[in-house]
């Protein structure tokens, strides 16, 4: 596996207020459960669209920029709770044409060197390997983000962690 750059810029497609909203009590509800998150503060909840080398920020914010002006916001549908190693939880969207054409445009893994793009919104990063039990309060969580909306591209550069621009879908 490669090692992580020092510093790179990432791209984010960013869901909407109630979206945020939802994902940050299921985030609550985790660290209620497990303990407190290790996943990046400041950040929104997001889907990572690509990665890039820094001196390419004037380039990929004038590209985000383009491809927001033409898109417009979508439904993204969650087939549910899936983890990386038991350490890291996430949920899988399902992979719409909207979502796949939006990553064609920023088809970039320069950070993480792992080749295959696999779309992934980040909840939670446990300290340690933990085994989740689903119960029904979670599960009914889960299903309360049918209507998970992306609205807009969020640029920003890690570490640490800096926001550089969001650009709202249409405009």
């Amino acid at each position: 596996m490669a090692m992580k750059k020092e510093k790179f810029i990432t791209v984010m497609a960013v869901f909407d207020h109630e979206t945020q909203l939802l994902l940050e009590e299921l985030q609550n509800d985790f660290e209620h459960r497990y303990g407190i998150d290790t996943k990046t503060k400041g950040i929104p909840f997001h889907i990572t669209l690509g990665s890039y080398a820094v001196d390419q920020t004037e380039e990929i914010i004038a590209r985000i920029k383009d491809v927001a002006g033409r898109t417009e916001p979508f439904v993204v549908h969650f087939k549910g709770l899936n983890h990386f190693g038991n350490v890291v939880r996430y949920l899988e969207p399902e992979c719409s044409e909207k979502l796949l054409e939006l990553h064609q445009w920023f088809d970039s893994d320069y950070a993480n060197g792992f080749g295959e793009w696999e779309p992934h919104a980040t909840l939670y990063r446990h300290a340690e390997p933990t085994e989740i039990e689903m119960d029904a309060e979670l599960a009914r969580k889960v299903a309360e983000l049918d209507r998970a909306r992306i609205v807009g591209i969020e640029l920003g550069e890690f570490f640490p962690p800096k926001h550089l621009i969001r650009v709202s879908f249409g405009c």
